[in-house]
Protein backbone atom coordinates (compact mmCIF):
# COMPACT_ATOMS: atom_id res chain seq x y z
CA UNK A 1 0.00 0.00 0.00
CA UNK A 2 1.46 3.71 -1.13
CA UNK A 3 1.09 6.10 1.79
CA UNK A 4 0.83 9.39 0.42
CA UNK A 5 2.57 11.88 2.26
CA UNK A 6 0.84 14.48 4.55
CA UNK A 7 0.85 17.97 3.08
CA UNK A 8 3.39 20.86 3.96
CA UNK A 9 2.53 23.65 6.02
CA UNK A 10 3.45 25.74 2.78
CA UNK A 11 0.52 23.82 1.15
CA UNK A 12 -1.95 23.95 3.39
CA UNK A 13 -1.44 27.59 3.67
CA UNK A 14 -1.19 28.10 -0.40
CA UNK A 15 -4.33 26.09 0.13
CA UNK A 16 -6.51 28.20 2.53
CA UNK A 17 -5.26 31.19 -0.04
CA UNK A 18 -6.43 30.01 -2.49
CA UNK A 19 -9.53 29.11 -0.87
CA UNK A 20 -10.39 32.46 0.72
CA UNK A 21 -8.99 34.23 -3.05
CA UNK A 22 -12.06 32.04 -4.77
CA UNK A 23 -14.42 32.66 -1.60
CA UNK A 24 -14.24 36.46 -2.35
CA UNK A 25 -14.73 36.56 -6.04
CA UNK A 26 -17.24 34.16 -6.08
CA UNK A 27 -19.44 35.59 -3.43
CA UNK A 28 -19.78 38.86 -5.69
CA UNK A 29 -20.17 36.94 -9.12
CA UNK A 30 -23.04 34.98 -7.04
CA UNK A 31 -24.51 37.65 -5.82
CA UNK A 32 -24.76 39.60 -9.36
CA UNK A 33 -26.30 36.23 -10.77
CA UNK A 34 -28.91 36.47 -8.45
CA UNK A 35 -30.01 39.79 -9.25
CA UNK A 36 -28.45 41.95 -6.93
CA UNK A 37 -27.16 44.93 -9.02
CA UNK A 38 -23.14 46.19 -7.88
CA UNK A 39 -22.75 48.46 -5.05
CA UNK A 40 -21.11 51.93 -6.67
CA UNK A 41 -18.35 52.13 -3.60
CA UNK A 42 -17.54 48.43 -4.44
CA UNK A 43 -17.30 49.17 -8.21
CA UNK A 44 -14.84 52.05 -7.78
CA UNK A 45 -12.48 50.69 -5.52
CA UNK A 46 -10.57 48.73 -7.41
CA UNK A 47 -10.06 51.56 -9.50
CA UNK A 48 -8.56 53.65 -6.87
CA UNK A 49 -5.84 51.09 -5.43
CA UNK A 50 -4.78 50.95 -9.08
CA UNK A 51 -4.51 55.02 -9.43
CA UNK A 52 -2.54 54.19 -5.83
CA UNK A 53 -0.39 51.23 -7.85
CA UNK A 54 0.43 53.04 -10.89
CA UNK A 55 1.56 56.34 -8.59
CA UNK A 56 3.79 53.64 -6.51
CA UNK A 57 5.23 52.05 -9.65
CA UNK A 58 5.85 55.29 -11.53
CA UNK A 59 7.95 56.57 -8.19
CA UNK A 60 9.80 53.42 -7.91
CA UNK A 61 10.70 53.48 -11.58
CA UNK A 62 11.49 56.99 -11.78
CA UNK A 63 9.00 58.15 -14.26
CA UNK A 64 7.76 61.64 -14.45
CA UNK A 65 5.36 62.32 -11.94
CA UNK A 66 3.13 64.24 -14.95
CA UNK A 67 3.48 61.53 -16.50
CA UNK A 68 2.13 58.99 -13.76
CA UNK A 69 0.48 61.62 -12.67
CA UNK A 70 -2.07 61.50 -15.75
CA UNK A 71 -2.16 58.21 -15.79
CA UNK A 72 -3.22 57.97 -11.93
CA UNK A 73 -6.36 60.67 -13.03
CA UNK A 74 -7.32 58.92 -16.07
CA UNK A 75 -7.46 55.64 -13.73
CA UNK A 76 -9.53 57.31 -10.99
CA UNK A 77 -11.91 59.02 -14.04
CA UNK A 78 -12.67 55.54 -15.35
CA UNK A 79 -13.53 54.14 -11.81
CA UNK A 80 -15.80 57.36 -11.25
CA UNK A 81 -17.79 56.84 -14.74
CA UNK A 82 -18.00 53.11 -13.94
CA UNK A 83 -19.14 53.95 -10.46
CA UNK A 84 -21.89 56.66 -11.88
CA UNK A 85 -23.06 53.58 -14.32
CA UNK A 86 -23.63 51.55 -11.09
CA UNK A 87 -25.87 53.96 -9.28
CA UNK A 88 -27.93 54.19 -12.46
CA UNK A 89 -28.13 50.49 -12.51
CA UNK A 90 -29.05 50.34 -8.49
CA UNK A 91 -31.69 52.95 -9.50
CA UNK A 92 -33.40 50.70 -12.50
CA UNK A 93 -33.37 47.27 -10.20
CA UNK A 94 -34.67 49.08 -7.65
CA UNK A 95 -37.64 50.87 -9.52
CA UNK A 96 -38.37 47.38 -11.49
CA UNK A 97 -38.25 45.19 -7.95
CA UNK A 98 -40.25 48.17 -6.83
CA UNK A 99 -43.18 48.38 -10.03
CA UNK A 100 -43.06 44.27 -9.31
CA UNK A 101 -43.47 44.56 -5.59
CA UNK A 102 -46.89 46.97 -5.85
CA UNK A 103 -47.98 44.89 -8.25
CA UNK A 104 -48.65 42.34 -5.57
CA UNK A 105 -45.79 40.06 -6.42
CA UNK A 106 -44.61 37.53 -3.35
CA UNK A 107 -40.89 37.98 -2.06
CA UNK A 108 -39.25 34.38 -2.57
CA UNK A 109 -35.89 32.63 -2.53
CA UNK A 110 -36.34 31.95 -6.28
CA UNK A 111 -37.17 36.10 -7.09
CA UNK A 112 -33.87 37.33 -6.43
CA UNK A 113 -34.01 40.92 -7.54
CA UNK A 114 -37.53 41.22 -5.37
CA UNK A 115 -35.07 39.47 -2.75
CA UNK A 116 -32.29 41.73 -2.91
CA UNK A 117 -34.73 44.76 -2.91
CA UNK A 118 -36.47 43.57 0.00
CA UNK A 119 -33.20 42.60 2.32
CA UNK A 120 -32.23 46.43 1.29
CA UNK A 121 -35.88 47.86 2.98
CA UNK A 122 -35.99 46.03 5.76
CA UNK A 123 -32.35 46.64 6.80
CA UNK A 124 -31.53 48.63 10.29
CA UNK A 125 -30.20 51.63 7.75
CA UNK A 126 -33.13 51.79 5.57
CA UNK A 127 -35.54 52.21 8.80
CA UNK A 128 -33.22 54.73 10.54
CA UNK A 129 -33.14 56.92 7.31
CA UNK A 130 -36.72 56.61 6.12
CA UNK A 131 -37.79 57.36 10.28
CA UNK A 132 -35.40 60.70 10.24
CA UNK A 133 -37.33 61.53 6.97
CA UNK A 134 -40.33 61.38 8.26
CA UNK A 135 -39.40 63.33 11.54
CA UNK A 136 -38.00 66.16 9.48
CA UNK A 137 -40.99 66.42 7.54
CA UNK A 138 -43.04 66.81 10.72
CA UNK A 139 -41.15 69.08 12.49
CA UNK A 140 -40.62 71.78 9.26
CA UNK A 141 -44.44 70.92 8.43
CA UNK A 142 -45.17 72.61 12.34
CA UNK A 143 -42.46 74.97 12.00
CA UNK A 144 -40.48 73.47 14.01
CA UNK A 145 -37.54 73.66 11.75
CA UNK A 146 -36.50 76.01 8.51
CA UNK A 147 -38.01 74.77 5.47
CA UNK A 148 -36.10 72.61 3.15
CA UNK A 149 -34.77 72.18 -0.07
CA UNK A 150 -37.94 70.47 -1.38
CA UNK A 151 -41.51 72.44 -1.04
CA UNK A 152 -43.78 70.19 0.97
CA UNK A 153 -47.90 70.39 1.62
CA UNK A 154 -47.64 72.00 4.64
CA UNK A 155 -51.05 72.60 5.16
CA UNK A 156 -52.26 68.86 4.93
CA UNK A 157 -48.96 68.01 6.70
CA UNK A 158 -49.66 70.65 9.61
CA UNK A 159 -53.28 69.52 9.98
CA UNK A 160 -52.44 65.49 10.39
CA UNK A 161 -48.59 65.66 11.63
CA UNK A 162 -49.48 63.34 14.38
CA UNK A 163 -50.60 60.74 11.77
CA UNK A 164 -47.05 61.05 10.33
CA UNK A 165 -45.85 61.11 13.48
CA UNK A 166 -47.37 57.42 13.82
CA UNK A 167 -45.96 56.28 10.75
CA UNK A 168 -42.05 57.37 11.67
CA UNK A 169 -42.60 56.17 15.47
CA UNK A 170 -44.44 52.82 13.38
CA UNK A 171 -40.72 52.60 11.40
CA UNK A 172 -38.51 52.84 14.40
CA UNK A 173 -39.63 50.84 16.27
CA UNK A 174 -37.31 47.77 16.06
CA UNK A 175 -39.37 45.99 18.54
CA UNK A 176 -42.23 44.99 16.38
CA UNK A 177 -42.00 43.26 13.08
CA UNK A 178 -43.14 45.42 9.84
CA UNK A 179 -43.70 44.13 6.17
CA UNK A 180 -41.67 44.71 2.91
CA UNK A 181 -44.52 46.64 1.42
CA UNK A 182 -44.93 48.97 4.36
CA UNK A 183 -41.78 49.83 3.64
CA UNK A 184 -41.67 50.51 -0.21
CA UNK A 185 -45.33 52.75 0.83
CA UNK A 186 -43.29 54.85 2.72
CA UNK A 187 -40.26 55.04 0.51
CA UNK A 188 -42.39 55.70 -2.16
CA UNK A 189 -44.21 58.38 -0.29
CA UNK A 190 -40.90 60.04 0.04
CA UNK A 191 -39.11 59.23 -3.07
CA UNK A 192 -41.75 59.74 -5.26
CA UNK A 193 -42.00 63.78 -7.02
CA UNK A 194 -45.93 63.05 -6.90
CA UNK A 195 -46.10 62.18 -3.59
CA UNK A 196 -48.99 63.90 -1.29
CA UNK A 197 -46.46 64.76 0.53
CA UNK A 198 -44.92 67.30 -1.58
CA UNK A 199 -47.82 67.54 -4.18
CA UNK A 200 -50.98 69.88 -2.96
CA UNK A 201 -53.84 67.54 -3.23
CA UNK A 202 -56.66 67.38 -1.18
CA UNK A 203 -55.89 66.32 2.94
CA UNK A 204 -58.23 62.77 2.28
CA UNK A 205 -55.51 61.93 -0.30
CA UNK A 206 -52.75 62.52 1.97
CA UNK A 207 -54.41 60.77 5.10
CA UNK A 208 -55.23 58.09 2.99
CA UNK A 209 -51.52 57.26 1.54
CA UNK A 210 -50.76 57.95 5.36
CA UNK A 211 -53.00 55.39 6.78
CA UNK A 212 -52.37 52.74 3.99
CA UNK A 213 -48.89 53.21 4.75
CA UNK A 214 -49.46 52.70 8.60
CA UNK A 215 -51.96 49.96 7.82
CA UNK A 216 -49.32 48.04 5.35
CA UNK A 217 -46.45 47.91 7.62
CA UNK A 218 -48.91 45.68 10.59
CA UNK A 219 -49.57 43.60 7.58
CA UNK A 220 -53.07 44.73 6.35
CA UNK A 221 -52.49 45.62 2.71
CA UNK A 222 -55.52 45.37 0.21
CA UNK A 223 -55.60 42.35 -2.51
CA UNK A 224 -54.63 43.86 -6.01
CA UNK A 225 -52.12 46.34 -7.37
CA UNK A 226 -51.56 49.11 -5.55
CA UNK A 227 -52.05 52.27 -7.64
CA UNK A 228 -49.01 54.56 -8.61
CA UNK A 229 -49.25 58.26 -7.60
CA UNK A 230 -50.45 60.93 -10.47
CA UNK A 231 -48.69 63.74 -12.21
CA UNK A 232 -51.57 67.13 -10.66
CA UNK A 233 -53.09 68.81 -12.87
CA UNK A 234 -51.99 71.81 -11.45
CA UNK A 235 -48.61 72.94 -9.69
CA UNK A 236 -49.84 74.96 -7.15
CA UNK A 237 -46.48 76.51 -5.50
CA UNK A 238 -46.66 78.43 -2.35
CA UNK A 239 -43.67 80.09 0.03
CA UNK A 240 -44.14 81.11 3.55
CA UNK A 241 -43.33 85.08 3.18
CA UNK A 242 -46.25 84.86 0.20
CA UNK A 243 -48.93 83.69 2.61
CA UNK A 244 -47.90 86.17 5.63
CA UNK A 245 -48.82 88.83 3.29
CA UNK A 246 -51.69 87.36 1.60
CA UNK A 247 -49.90 86.72 -1.51
CA UNK A 248 -50.74 83.65 -3.92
Amino acid sequence: MIRRADPSPDRIAYRIGMRSLRDSISGPLERRRRGAPRRPSLVFAPFLVEAAVVLLVGSVLGIAWRAIGAIAVAVVLVGAFRAWQAIGERERCRKLADDWLLWGATVSPSAQLLSWRANELTSRRQRTSLARALGRIEREATGAVRPGALPINESALRDHSSLLHDVADRVSDRSRPVTVIGLLLVDRLLRHPWSPIYSVVPEDELVHNLQHALDALDGRTPDGPIPAFTKPKEIRLEHRAHRRSGLR
